[in-house]
């Protein structure tokens, strides 16, 4: 201490008046009260003991009364405002990472805080918060009810877990940001600094009980208590289902090395989804408990898990599967992961008799196990996923080495077990189990309760579909069962602003084109895939498949290019399937609903361009020809349009259309948007993006045009629309190329009676000329006979063709597309499966008459003889139409 006082013959200022020794001992004063925490009675000793500053009455009472008095003239306190010691923790805990042994220096207005101070801070704010929370939820019942709905918010925490953690990691171009904010920065008066970066006066350096360094290797006891409020923090975000917030917290410690605290987390999130997603899917058939054995996760871990520094002390159990082994993870192997077949997989829909036993059988040993005995098959998905949680046996990890407290996540999936069905609800979707999804349905029919909010089940559905093996049925199940609250023209649009419409073509782009997220909707800047991109629709890979899970492993989160094919009839089936559940009677959300893809502003004025339903076809038309797949040729396109059609989706309704803003190069100068139609939007798309398509993608445009101009001109008012008239206006449209390599044939007069005589004909033969369907729907559009036939016969393609083998044609000789070029502007439809009698009896709107269920056809109520290609045992899945809304009562 000697050597921080004067260095002169009265180094105690015994010669100096009294009253400015205390100014000449500040500093002194200030190292023992301050950053040592001595009490006033303290450091009244030490200095008359050491410094020989005393008074001449030796009464301790009047000397710390003196000490107080200077303390208070100086503004020297050890007093810290709760929201400075908040801050100082917060700030303090952005530092702490895996192997912090101590914390950084915290000062206040230049004074060194004392470490007991917050630790006791903390423990009180969390005395107060658990005493606060009792109080509310024993007396307030509507904070009782937010307290559950904040329960239930644990479903979406564990659905959109769905990836492990170096694919969550790529699968954003740039880090999310808190959708509830930015952290706030610390004050300006406070200041935090290592405990080595601090200078001043020598007892700040010296070592005393108070500041001495803990033994090696063990953690301060404020470290220790920074660390449990952190993972109550986390947990709290995951249980109120603050998941981006929590994955930005977790980020951001892995600024500071933390990074196996975030990869632990994400990789037991990842394997719990996994394994409830595998339960449900093979449920009464697979294995009765999956384990990370029976998962696999040794195969397919992260392989730079278990080389972390720190990857036993975050609970990498040792007695697992080495994570490391993992061929398709290593540098160089990328050619070991198999390219799933080209050749897609269907499903066959057949009718059954109104039999209750089917639905609620789960018997089913395609899955390649034994079936389930009857007590099995009783247990309660959601019970089977909580003992799950409980038991950790799906998990390679331990859970306490978690960032957030398993123990609690399990608690409030206990407290609430009803909302807890709602995840089990979310995962039975997901994994298309149609036979579980009924049955949820029955027990909420007889009482149980079920939370759903901001689950949107029809666009998860839609993001989840496969026309391999379910098609429409989850989807319909979900229509026809769904309780009112939760029906989807209650539904119908999520919190994103997409319809389930957008859904829809959101998953033919995903499916079938190289186009990124943010082609359809600027808020998918920055993450590089859309959802469900794991589950292929055409059957050919799922999100358990060996060759997805080893992509993910890699890192790649996304579904290469090379995957994919063309928009096949697979695809475009059950796309079709789901329109016309969605807006059958029992459904009838307004078709003409405007979209929320493609959505700009207008730089200039902020006016909203949003699309409707039929220009944001077009746009998918459009993506799909010039970033499709080999050999696409829009029929896929085509079939939505006629359907959307026949649904009531109405040409003639513009929107407001910017086409400089849709490519990119608007201004801020001028207004560029204008009221558009469908068809005047098709137009305005410049020729030279038209130049390097595929002749059949240029045919399959052409087809599209056509058909889309047609139906517009045919519904104006007032208008008398022949076929040679309609005729004569494409030709005329100098901006309409209609064929790049063919033109439009014009037909004189004598071919023009001829023609309009022979599809008289064919019409009286296959179809009626009234339409009894008029009325029975809110969606509805059956005025005309060329657009009914050409649902009918695009319903028949679909319904008895598939590519079989490679270098077959994708669209079946029975279907022509190059003859819609011609005969649709002359006001016909002439191909075989018309002009040859293939289908039976049809109404004018295009509604097979013999067909049970209008929305989903089956073969034989389609086709007047039989000459489908479709029944290869192999490839094929028979599946039971989807049932209506009265199976169960």
């Amino acid at each position: 201490m000697s050597s921080n006082t004067p260095q002169n013959p009265d180094p105690y200022f015994l010669k100096v008046p009294f009253a400015q020794r205390w100014e000449l001992f500040k500093p002194t004063i200030r190292a023992l009260y301050i950053d040592e925490d001595q009490r006033v009675s303290q450091v009244a000793r030490t200095m008359r003991e050491q410094y020989k500053l005393s008074f001449h009455a030796a009464n301790n009472g009047h000397s710390e009364h003196q000490y107080k008095y200077y303390f208070k003239k100086w503004a020297m306190t050890k007093s810290v405002p709760s929201a400075k010691k908040e801050a100082a923790v917060k700030a303090l805990g952005k530092r702490v990472h895996e192997g912090s042994t101590s914390t950084s220096l915290v000062t206040y207005k230049g004074d060194r805080v004392d470490k007991k101070r917050l630790r006791r801070h903390m423990v009180e704010q969390e005395r107060t918060l658990k005493k606060s929370e009792a109080l509310e939820l024993g007396n307030n019942m509507y904070v009782a009810l937010i307290h559950i709905h904040q329960i239930a918010n644990i479903l979406s925490s564990f659905i959109r877990w769905n990836l492990p953690y170096r694919a969550l990691r790529t699968s954003w171009l740039v880090f999310l940001s808190s959708p509830h904010g930015t952290a706030a920065s610390t004050p300006s008066d406070l200041a935090i600094a290592s405990p080595y970066a601090t200078g001043g006066h020598s007892m700040l350096n010296a070592l005393s009980p108070l500041n001495a360094p803990s033994p090696i290797n063990a953690p301060s006891p404020t470290i220790l208590a920074l660390r449990s409020r952190q993972q109550r923090e986390r947990t709290r975000l995951f249980i109120e289902g603050h998941s981006d917030d929590l994955f930005l917290q977790l980020h951001k410690n892995e600024k500071n090395s933390n990074v196996t605290m975030n990869r632990a987390l994400t990789t037991w999130l990842y394997q719990f989804w996994l394994f409830s997603y595998k339960t449900v899917k093979q449920w009464g058939s697979g294995p009765v408990d999956w384990t990370c054995e029976t998962l696999e996760f040794h195969k397919y871990g992260d392989e730079r898990s278990a080389h972390s520094p720190s990857t036993s002390a975050l609970g990498f159990n040792a007695h697992s599967p080495d994570m490391s082994t993992i061929t398709a993870g290593k540098d160089g192997d990328h050619h070991l992961i198999e390219k799933p077949r080209n050749l897609c997989r269907w499903s066959i829909h057949a009718r059954i008799p109104r039999d209750l036993d089917y639905y609620f059988d789960d018997s089913d040993e395609e899955e390649g196990g034994s079936a389930w005995s009857s007590y099995l098959r009783a247990l309660k998905v959601e019970q089977k996923l909580y003992e799950a949680l409980a038991s950790n046996r799906f998990s390679t990890l331990d859970i306490s080495g978690l960032p957030v407290a398993a123990t609690e996540i399990v608690k409030a999936a206990r407290n609430s077990p009803a909302k807890f069905l709602g995840q089990a609800f979310g995962f039975t979707i997901m994994a298309r189990n149609e036979k579980m999804l009924l049955k949820i349905f029955r027990r909420v029919r007889e009482g149980e309760c079920m939370d759903i909010v901001d689950l949107f089940p029809y666009h998860l559905a839609t993001s989840f579909l496969s026309g391999s093996t379910n098609c429409c049925n989850v989807f319909s199940t979900l229509i026809w069962q769904c309780e009112p609250e939760n029906s989807i023209i209650r539904l119908y649009v999520n919190d994103k602003g997409h319809t389930v419409l957008d859904n829809l073509m959101m998953t033919i782009l995903k499916s079938h084109t190289s186009c990124p997220p943010v082609t359809v909707d600027d808020a998918f800047k920055n993450t590089k895939r859309f959802p469900g991109e794991e589950v292929d629709i055409c059957g050919r890979w799922d999100a358990d498949s060996s060759c997805v899970r080893a992509r993910f492993s890699e890192g790649d989160a996304t579904i290469p290019f090379q995957w994919k094919h063309m928009f096949c009839h697979t695809s475009a089936q059950a796309v079709c399937h789901c329109i016309s559940q969605m807006f059958s009677p029992r459904a009838s959300p307004d078709i003409n609903t405007p979209s929320g893809l493609f959505l700009k502003r207008c730089n200039n004025c902020g006016e909203k361009l949003q699309l409707l339903p039929l220009q944001s076809l077009v746009m998918t038309a459009f993506h799909l020809a010039r970033s499709g797949c080999e050999g696409e040729n829009l029929f896929g396109v085509v079939a939505c349009l006629v359907c959307l059609l026949v649904n009531g989706a109405n040409p003639l309704l513009k929107a407001s259309i910017s086409l400089p803003a849709l490519l990119g190069t608007d201004t801020e100068h001028e207004c560029t948007h204008q009221k558009l139609s469908a068809v005047e939007f098709m137009d305005l798309i410049p020729k030279r993006f038209m130049e390097f398509w595929s002749t059949e993608a240029k045919l399959g445009w052409d087809v599209f045009c056509v058909l889309l101009r047609y139906a517009e001109n045919e519904q104006r008012p007032n208008a008398s629309h022949t076929a040679r008239q309609f005729s004569r206006e494409v030709n005329r449209i100098d901006d309409f190329d209609a064929g790049f390599e063919y033109d439009v044939m014009e037909l004189d007069d004598s071919d023009s009676s001829d023609t309009d005589t022979d599809s008289d004909d064919n019409d009286e033969e296959s179809s009626i000329e009234y339409c009894e369907h008029q009325g029975t729907h809110g969606n509805f559009y059956g005025q005309s006979k060329l657009i009914g036939t050409l649902w009918a016969a695009v319903q028949t393609e679909l319904l008895t063709y598939r590519r079989l083998e490679e270098g077959d044609s994708w669209i079946s000789d029975n279907f022509s597309m190059q003859s819609l070029v011609t005969s649709i502007p002359s006001g016909f439809v002439s191909m075989p499966l018309v002009d040859e009698d293939m289908m039976r009896k049809f109404c004018r709107c295009g509604r097979f008459l013999d067909a049970l269920d209008e929305s989903c056809v089956c073969v034989y109520e389609a086709c007047s003889h039989y000459f489908t290609n479709t029944e290869d045992w192999e490839r094929s899945t028979y599946i039971y139409c989807p049932v209506s809304a009265d199976i169960l009562e």
